[in-house]
């Protein structure tokens, strides 16, 4: 009996001690530790390169956090340490790059926690998008930022590595094409395509464009002339140079359309081909779109679709452009 009673004492005791959150941080240590914040995740950022420039941007917040409230000025030291990377890739069975030198830059390398409280002030981290041309197509590099200093009283490093070294990921890709797939709206409004002209066409009937540009809902329709057939194409003047944003076209019998556009009807640039992306339904208006990186300058848009000659609506006379949006920003 006595050994029993004193058994359970000893775990009430110890289950006391260990509730006791401030006095205990997170690794089982006395006293406050200093560690990055939300160091269980790690961010990704894609950079793109097109052919009108370079979309997106390396731009992210570090801080840090204590285990407690601090009663006096904690300062902190931070820095970008790509050493890392290949310890990084080792543990975690991965292939992440490490950046080209001068690449990255923090606007600040101390960071403090003020008294009465848990969270630092914030360094922002920077990539060097003129470091762009540097970087390998289809590669992803790994950002790791490291704190590597404490001062203050009764503060000290977070004992783990991992609550000290805060990563980030750098996705770059290259591509010829300018609609993205990671748009969750559509941007820009819808033209008023009575105001453009077809200057080319084949397998359409280019007067009849004007018809169907002035046509609203189920009875808008251009037709392919040819039944059953495999190609069509058309040009449209836009009248004047417009940020184009983004492209709706439908046709039962297509499979695929390829969308460029031009300031000069002479020289083209890609767009991308509608089999290859998807579009945005904004569900406000039930509007549809592919939408582009950005608002793209252009005065020409150029539509060449590709038809599947079996399709069973050719029976049925679905083989039309039965809709047709271009959504600028001007």
């Amino acid at each position: 009996m006595f050994l029993f009673c004193g058994a359970v004492l000893f775990g009430a005791l110890t289950l006391t001690s260990c509730s006791d959150e401030e006095t205990y941080d997170f690794d089982g240590v006395t006293g406050i530790r200093i560690y990055m914040d939300k160091t269980m995740s790690i961010p990704t950022t894609n950079i793109l390169k097109t052919p009108v420039g370079v979309v997106g941007s390396f731009d992210v917040d570090v801080n840090l956090k204590s285990t407690s409230l601090v009663s006096s000025n904690v300062t902190a030291q931070i820095s970008y340490d790509d050493s890392y990377v290949d310890s990084y890739n080792t543990a975690n069975n991965t292939e992440y790059q490490k950046l080209p030198a001068g690449s990255v830059s923090l606007d600040k390398t101390s960071l403090t926690i003020t008294p009465e409280e848990m969270t630092s002030d914030v360094c922002k981290v920077t990539f060097n998008i003129n470091n762009v041309s540097q970087l390998e197509n289809g590669k992803s590099y790994l950002v790791p930022v490291a704190l590597t200093e404490v001062n203050g009283q009764a503060v000290r490093l977070a004992r783990d590595e991992k609550f000290r070294v805060k990563y980030f990921v750098l996705n770059y890709m290259e591509t010829n094409s300018l609609i993205n797939d990671g748009a969750t709206g559509i941007s820009g409004n819808i033209a008023d395509l009575k105001t453009f002209t077809c200057v080319q066409a084949d397998n359409l009937d280019p007067e009849e464009y004007a018809t169907f540009a002035a046509t609203e809902g189920w009875y808008k329709q251009w037709s392919i002339l040819q039944q059953n057939s495999s190609n069509a194409s058309f040009t449209l003047d836009m009248g004047s140079s417009h940020k184009v944003s983004g492209f709706y076209i439908q046709n039962y019998v297509m499979t695929d359309c390829y969308v460029e556009i031009s300031d000069d009807n002479a020289k083209w640039t890609e767009l991308g081909h509608t089999s290859e992306h998807n579009y945005v339904i904004d569900y406000s208006t039930y509007n549809y779109a592919w939408v582009l990186y950005a608002g793209i300058p252009a005065r020409y848009i150029r539509f060449s679709m590709t038809l599947n000659p079996s399709h069973p609506y050719w029976r049925w006379g679905y083989g039309i452009v039965s809709s047709l949006d271009i959504y600028v920003e001007d």
